[in-house]
């Protein structure tokens, strides 16, 4: 993990020493010029912020679940790169890492121990693990003027995910009927949570454009939601083999039913257009292809 922290953050500082090497060296072209110039066809950038995890439930016996928002949020952070087609659209590929949490807790009321005895339970989790974020999304720019200060803009993309080594899941099995209570820690693996997944993300955001005198950059904020569609309970969990599952005793499929995965992600973009400088005597300072 450490490994991978580190090449990122490698990458993303040859990025920015890169761009800033490339645009900064270029000669400084009036305000007047600015209006000769095309936008970039391309636009690379760095791309972090918030993301609120839920595991979403379907079928089983309908038993009750709570998972608190202030016990979900985690962060992601990565790379962008967009580009553009035509005047209002354009297409991209986000790669980021995302770290999440998630707390859960359900209720296993007259649960039976023995003929007519039974106990009362609540169960808690708290999971914490990391993913590989990878989406491309399909953006509309609903103000079709280039070169707008403030333009909305409204996208939708695939995503695949894909779970880190590392994650841990912290029990906690309250019996009410007894008075006592046990702990226990287990990691997130292969055996008990699916190792990839494949949504769809939808949202809407706001560019935001800042000239300088020969450059521009931009900054995009939005908020989207993601819906994972494949059910991360393994497939030994879901065919009960109890006996190859790590933490069995603490996961119920039969009473949670089908488990997905779904983000709200709340996440803000800097982008650096790349652009060419033609040299010539015919070509103003500033003018790209």
């Amino acid at each position: 993990m450490k490994k991978l922290n580190t090449i990122l953050f490698s990458f993303s500082l040859i990025f920015c020493t890169l761009t800033a090497s490339a645009q900064f060296n270029k000669p400084i072209q009036s305000p007047s010029a600015r209006k000769q110039s095309t936008d970039a066809t391309y636009n690379i950038g760095l791309v972090g912020g918030g993301t609120l995890t839920q595991w979403i439930h379907f079928g089983g016996t309908g038993t009750h679940y709570s998972e608190p928002v202030g016990k979900c949020l985690g962060y992601m952070g990565g790379l962008s790169i967009e580009r553009m087609l035509g005047g209002n659209k354009s297409i991209g590929i986000e790669a980021m890492y995302a770290m999440r949490n998630v707390e859960l807790t359900y209720n296993r009321f007259h649960f039976p121990i023995a003929i007519n005895d039974w106990n009362d339970i609540v169960k808690t989790l708290d999971a914490t693990y990391n993913e590989i974020v990878v989406q491309a999304p399909f953006t509309l720019y609903l103000d079709n003027t280039p070169g707008a200060t403030i333009r909305p803009y409204i996208f939708a993309a695939p995503r695949v995910t894909v779970i880190q080594d590392g994650g841990k899941t912290f029990w906690c099995k309250n019996n009410l009927t007894t008075e006592t209570v046990v702990y226990d820690t287990v990691g997130i693996n292969t055996s008990n949570f699916m190792p990839f997944n494949i949504g769809v993300v939808a949202g809407a955001g706001v560019l935001f454009r800042i000239n300088t005198n020969n450059y521009y950059f931009l900054i995009k904020l939005d908020a989207s939601y993601h819906a994972g569609l494949i059910n991360t309970f393994s497939k030994d969990e879901k065919e009960d083999a109890v006996e190859t599952v790590i933490g069995a005793g603490y996961i119920d499929p039969t009473l949670l039913g089908k488990r997905f995965s779904g983000n709200a992600d709340l996440k803000a973009t800097f982008l650096f257009p790349l652009k060419k400088q033609l040299k010539g005597a015919c070509m103003r300072w500033g003018e790209y292809d």
